[in-house]
């Protein structure tokens, strides 16, 4: 008989009190995060908004990370598109039938319906995530919507880097509009929010090989 794997929070109490009051209880909640051994995990983590959309931009350091069957199963009665980018470092990303080794540069897009089990971190990772309702993207761009299985964007791709780089700018303006700027109404962040989706439309195109003439 297997023995269970035994695991312990990532965050302490006040921190995934934070975590949670930020992204909001459709999105993913820091106690869903587990790891194997008791030490620390280095980490820098922020957090900012833009709309309905979340963005976490974080550096950790090496270590393995698993998602908590509540996870799951939340995911898939929420429904989540998310952008997995790596700015730097490496990152492998486990589903349950395939498994992702991430490097610099690389983007992994997943619908979170199926969402991942574990993330292992080889060397310190900085990474971007930007998480959206399936619902928007139904609603905005329905021609790729039943197609949002996990897919990977990689360089020398120009659509892949032309996305990467747009994600780092939302991120960079999403973390520090929280703190430094004005806030913004819905109707004026609408075209932030369709830059994105339309990039990633753009991106994904280029792994087909019939090109969509419309989105």
């Amino acid at each position: 008989m297997t023995s269970k794997l035994k695991t312990y929070p990532v965050f302490t109490k006040t921190e995934r009190e934070n975590w949670d009051e930020k992204m909001g209880k459709n999105y993913l909640q820091a106690g869903n995060f587990r790891k194997t051994t008791k030490d620390k995990i280095k980490y820098d983590l922020k957090i900012g908004e833009i709309g309905e959309l979340r963005v976490v931009e974080s550096v950790a350091g090496a270590g393995e990370f698993y998602t908590t069957s509540d996870y799951r199963t939340k995911a898939y009665k929420t429904g989540i598109l998310e952008e997995f980018l790596v700015v730097s470092g490496s990152v492998e990303v486990f589903f349950e039938n395939v498994t992702y080794k991430l490097k610099k540069g690389q983007i992994l897009i997943f619908d979170n319906t199926n969402p991942p089990t574990k993330f292992k971190i080889t060397k310190e990772a900085h990474v971007i995530n930007i998480y959206m309702p399936l619902t928007l993207v139904k609603s905005w761009i329905p021609r790729i919507y039943d197609k949002l299985e996990s897919k990977l964007l990689s360089p020398p791709s120009k659509s892949a880097e032309l996305l990467a780089d747009y994600l780092k700018l939302l991120a960079q303006f999403a973390i520090e509009s929280k703190t430094t700027l004005p806030i913004y109404q819905p109707k004026a962040i609408i075209p932030l929010i369709m830059a994105n989706l339309s990039m990633l439309v753009f991106a994904l195109a280029d792994l087909e090989e019939d090109k969509p003439k419309k989105i």
